[in-house]
């Protein structure tokens, strides 16, 4: 399953949970926690001079701070729509689908604050009505009222549990969040540049393909390929399924790290492989 399905079944399973606890919290207003959540990928660049101020909004990646430098206009034309972009680079499409995620998970948490909340007024209006000694029938209903959303509340909650529970991916797309990534990002280029050029795809007549393409790579903790999948082809059957072998051929890569597996458990990389006419493969960020 490619990344965007992945997505799609996760925001599905948000929605539905998100739907559940709406239909059990009809007629409760009761204010919910805030939930603070923040994600900005970032380009992956290295550089050779460190700062000691970081820039207040980064728009590149680097393994050391790096403030200044150079003017441009180019963060000023990001897609801002909610809707999804019609752009290629999947990144952009990504980085709304996971907006869009993470309203859901909110929703589901809200409204989880909710049901729980009516759960304690049915139970305190059962206490109440016992200690007050009301007809054995009007008791034993709202009795009956609280078990149930008790145990409606608790079934939300476990599914909310195992929702959260889900390996926690981070992506690398033409944007990224922090400079932490920039070595790893570096050295899984060179190594797969140096197998993509000595596994080379070539044609019936023995020439090296050549063409580019769009790839994701999700790599885990330990460093083994997770998955590969073309987000855009390069037209050629041979040279996708080339440059998939290739992806193959390269893992296992490095382990992520501490610094990388405190908030990771799955690495998505996504770039442009460029196979050159010469026989050689650089991989570049993908093109908006």
């Amino acid at each position: 399953m490619d990344r965007a399905q992945s997505f799609m079944a996760s925001s599905f399973v948000a929605s539905a949970l998100a739907h559940a606890l709406i239909i059990l919290a009809v007629g409760i207003s009761i204010g919910a926690p805030k939930m603070l959540f923040s994600s900005q990928p970032l380009e992956v660049v290295l550089v050779n001079q460190r700062t000691t101020t970081a820039p207040a909004k980064a728009d590149a990646l680097a393994q050391a701070q790096l403030d200044g430098g150079g003017n441009t206009d180019a963060t000023d034309k990001r897609v801002k729509s909610p809707l999804p972009s019609s752009s290629k680079d999947p990144s952009v499409e990504l980085e709304q689908m996971e907006a869009r995620q993470r309203q859901l998970e909110q929703t589901s948490l809200e409204m989880l604050t909710r049901v729980q909340a009516q759960v304690a007024l049915a139970q305190a209006e059962a206490q109440r009505a016992q200690e007050q000694r009301k007809e054995g029938r009007d008791l034993e209903a709202l009795q009956q009222r609280a078990r149930e959303l008790a145990a409606q509340a608790a079934q939300i909650s476990k599914e909310n549990q195992i929702y959260q529970s889900r390996p926690k991916k981070t992506f690398i797309g033409a944007r990224t969040s922090e400079y932490r990534f920039a070595k790893y990002i570096d050295n899984w280029r060179i190594k797969v540049e140096r197998y993509g050029t000595m596994l080379i795809p070539k044609g019936k007549d023995g020439r090296p393909l050549h063409g580019n393409l769009g790839m994701t790579v999700e790599i885990d903790a330990r460093g083994n390929l997770v998955s590969a999948s073309i987000f855009r082809s390069s037209g050629n059957p041979e040279l996708d399924a080339g440059a998939l072998r290739i992806a193959k051929m390269a893992a296992p890569y490095d382990v992520l790290g501490k610094e990388i597996s405190k908030d990771t458990d799955i690495l998505s990389i996504s770039r442009t492989w460029n196979f050159g006419k010469a026989g050689d493969l650089e991989t570049a960020l993908p093109e908006p």
